[in-house]
């Protein structure tokens, strides 16, 4: 992605100044004047339990207070957030365009049935039109206290559970709701977020 934003800068923000552009479930699409940008995401889920791992994909919500965050970094001289971390949530919800850090705790019910922060969102600087924290997965370890069940995730730049500051960028709701969680469940989470062309 941002191979796509560094090369394409002054011709994405003519863009977005004059609103060429759509903001979709899956993320953003400049689909005028030939440019074709979709920016979107995924959310996997592994349950690592007795021995065995059980994995889901999928597709995510970038929310709209995400994408006015991420316009105004990139174009408009915000102060950039350097740490994003991983929440889950147990609501019987999907994720909604306007759902919003200060408002997600309560509509969506946030999981915190595992010691600690929410864990860290790691993501290497790429050379490639994708960034992910594939190689280091936010891990929630449950306590015994269960059990849970875990029926999405999110993105959110606060690392605190139940936190109602920060900025949200994505959520999902997962494939298959994972059900029965205690100690000594571990669910990792991994979340890959993606540039193309929209026609490809």
């Amino acid at each position: 992605m941002n191979d796509i934003l560094k090369n394409n800068a002054r011709e994405i923000g003519r863009h977005l100044r004059s609103g060429r552009f759509e903001a979709t479930p899956g993320g953003i699409l400049i689909d005028r004047a030939g440019m074709n940008l979709l920016a979107n995401g995924v959310f996997e889920d592994t349950l690592y339990r007795n021995g065995e791992a059980d994995t889901g994909i999928s597709p995510n919500m970038v929310v709209d207070e995400g994408l006015i965050h991420m316009l105004n970094v990139v174009f408009a001289g915000t102060a950039q957030i350097t740490q994003w971390y991983i929440a889950l949530f147990s609501g019987n919800v999907t994720p909604q365009a306007d759902w919003k850090a200060s408002t997600v705790v309560a509509q969506a019910t946030e999981l915190v049935g595992y010691p600690g922060a929410r864990p860290a969102f790691t993501a290497p600087a790429t050379t490639t039109k994708s960034i992910s924290n594939a190689a280091s997965e936010a891990s929630f370890a449950f306590d015994d206290a269960g059990p849970y069940t875990a029926r999405g995730a999110l993105l959110i730049s606060s690392s605190a559970k139940g936190s109602t500051t920060g900025v949200l960028m994505a959520g999902t709701r997962f494939a298959s709701d994972r059900t029965g969680l205690n100690s000594p469940d571990l669910l990792g989470v991994r979340y890959t977020l993606t540039a193309a062309d929209a026609g490809s």
